[in-house]
């Protein structure tokens, strides 16, 4: 016993290595935030890095024997490199990386992977070598609770594609099997059907052609992706016929490097040259889902739409897209998930990219109200120019007729029964169906026509006379007149004003 009858303790308690069970450590693994396009995505990032300039993903459906392959002509391993390859957190986030190089956690092979399968192997060749092979295998890491990494290609599928590979210059082959997370999830808990599996690799083919769009349209050295016996096509967010908007280019200054930044507001649906760019435009899941932010790393898409957290995305915003371009030395500060899929960003940056935000959704807006005609503006006194009001009492938004236009006043003037015509114009407002409307204009905001669209030349001369004489009798003055009509929507457009 020490002095004071307590406990003596030893000066330093001795250091020891604790490794993670490996058994629960790759099961874990098993858990990452992937699906089947972010999965592929993970495997063709290290294709681009090893130079391909080909990428081929075959697969063939055979229910618990089904398989999956990325097959690149890349620099390709030699057997040490893949074995290096095959380890957990194989670079550190820390090292600092070549301008071109897609990876940055040291983990996406392997993630993806055994995400996907219970069987991982590599097959990998540089000029001048043999096929090395390497293998992660789930179940007999479990069996054996050690991280155990086989050297051989084991059964048919893999000695063919070992077979293949020794017959050319370099490469890269990375094959799935016992992919239980893929052919699993089945009605009632069954294997999934064939055309059930054949419609998400389609999905996530088309993905692809948007993750990888840049690299794909390069105009020198492109990397061709292909997805069976077809090439993946690829689809650019700030690209239609015609072109977009393209209301602002910045850089912005970070933590010592450049974003650069460009607004874009896409054309409104009825100015596209066809049905058929009008779809190419809207993008894989339509038109609300593509607004937002499009954030690239090295040109490689990390995320595809969406407000970050900032705003809600809502149908008058949907033509704004957002392109942030994020070298890979801001990886760290930017959050840049493992599965590359999201990013959070830094305050400063946050609150720099609020504000482009701001401005593009605004931009939307008026070419949405608008329905992509140009809007003018001008200081000229307009309080009679629109013929409703918009209010708002305890939170809820509601319009009336502008009593003081003067179209209104000629009407009430000119009406036999005051009464019935003041009755008329209450029913008219506190009827207007709201909720019909919101309801239309967020499932088909393109159906509605703009004011007088089907009216014919007569209608419309009959309707100015009326709106002219309302402002001469206002103004006293014909050229007042004239030009309040020229202000007012949506007389302004009417080609017959040149007729008064």
């Amino acid at each position: 016993m020490a002095k004071g009858g307590g406990p003596r303790h030893n000066a330093q308690m001795p250091e020891q290595e604790l490794p993670p069970s490996a058994s629960a450590g790759i099961l874990s693994l098993r858990a990452f935030d992937y699906d089947l396009p972010s999965a592929l995505a993970d495997l063709v990032d290290n294709s681009i890095s090893a130079g391909a300039k080909k990428v081929e993903i075959t697969t063939q459906w055979a229910g618990v024997d089904s398989w999956i392959a990325v097959v690149d002509d890349g620099l390709g391993m030699t057997d040490k490199v893949l074995l290096e390859a095959m380890r957990l957190g194989s670079t550190s986030p820390s090292q600092v990386r070549q301008p071109h190089d897609l990876g940055r956690f040291g983990l996406g092979l392997k993630t993806a992977s055994i995400w996907a399968c219970r069987r991982l192997t590599v097959l990998s060749k540089v000029v001048g070598g043999k096929v090395s092979v390497r293998t992660w295998d789930v179940d007999r890491v479990v069996a054996e609770n050690r991280w155990l990494v086989g050297d051989s290609a084991e059964g048919d599928v893999a000695l063919s594609f070992a077979k293949s590979l020794g017959g050319k210059e370099s490469g890269t082959v990375v094959l799935w099997q016992k992919m239980d997370t893929l052919y699993s999830g089945g009605r009632k808990g069954e294997l999934r059907t064939r055309e059930s599996y054949n419609r998400d690799l389609a999905s996530a083919f088309r993905m692809l052609g948007v993750t990888f769009h840049r690299f794909i349209e390069k105009d020198k050295d492109p990397v061709v992706i292909m997805a069976g016996v077809n090439k993946v096509v690829p689809w650019n967010p700030s690209v239609s016929d015609p072109a977009p908007q393209s209301y602002h280019k910045s850089l912005l200054a970070f933590s010592g490097e450049t974003v650069k930044v460009s607004t874009y507001v896409m054309p409104y649906s009825k100015n596209f040259a066809s049905s058929t760019a009008l779809e190419r435009a809207e993008g894989l899941l339509g038109w609300n889902a593509h607004q937002g932010f499009y954030v690239y790393r090295n040109d490689r898409l990390i995320v595809c739409g969406g407000w970050l957290g900032m705003f809600a995305s809502q149908d008058h915003y949907k033509l704004a897209r957002v392109v942030v371009e994020i070298p890979n030395t801001l990886d760290i500060e930017v959050g840049i998930s493992v599965t590359k899929t999201s990013v959070r960003l830094p305050e400063g940056l946050r609150a720099d990219l609020e504000g482009e935000a701001k401005a593009a959704r605004a931009a939307s807006l008026e070419v949405y109200r608008n329905r992509g005609r140009k809007v003018t503006t001008s200081t000229t006194n307009t309080k009679f120019a629109m013929p409703w009001q918009l209010f708002e009492k305890d939170g809820r938004f509601y319009y009336l007729l502008n009593k003081k236009h003067p179209l209104y006043e000629r009407a009430r003037d000119s009406a036999g029964d005051a009464n019935a015509f003041s009755s008329m114009v209450s029913l008219i407002e506190q009827a207007l169906p709201y909720a019909d409307i919101a309801i239309r204009n967020g499932e088909r905001p393109e159906s509605f026509p703009r004011p007088y669209e089907d009216a014919g030349s007569a209608e419309r001369k009959k309707v100015l006379k009326e709106v002219y004489a309302a402002y001469l009798s206002a103004f006293g003055s014909r050229e007042k007149a004239l030009e309040m009509i020229s202000k007012t929507p949506p007389f302004s457009s009417f080609e017959e004003i040149s007729e008064l």
